[in-house]
């Protein structure tokens, strides 16, 4: 896991096991995920898998209610943080 979030570029938070509700951000994706999952028509999994890039560009670009992002999408809250880093070099 930790090779696949180097690669993808995330950071792996451990949480308690068996605790769900202590992660309430992952639990949160999964239920944003599936519900913008069923807003499309696919039947295969070459469909869904062309569908999976669509899917991710909204989720990133729709404003989120995380204490960091403020209401911010994680895009937008990625080019403040570039536009701060630029700013500072």
């Amino acid at each position: 896991m930790t090779d696949l979030a180097t690669e993808l570029g995330f950071r792996q938070v451990r949480i308690s096991p068996r605790r769900a509700k202590t992660n309430g951000i992952a639990e949160r994706f999964v239920r944003t995920f599936r519900e913008m999952l069923a807003w499309y028509a696919w039947q295969t999994v070459e469909e869904l898998l062309a569908l999976l890039p669509k899917i991710v560009d909204e989720y990133n670009n729709r404003p989120h209610r995380g204490k960091e992002l403020n209401g911010l999408s994680p895009n937008e809250y990625a080019r403040r943080l570039l536009a701060q880093a630029i700013q500072a070099a």
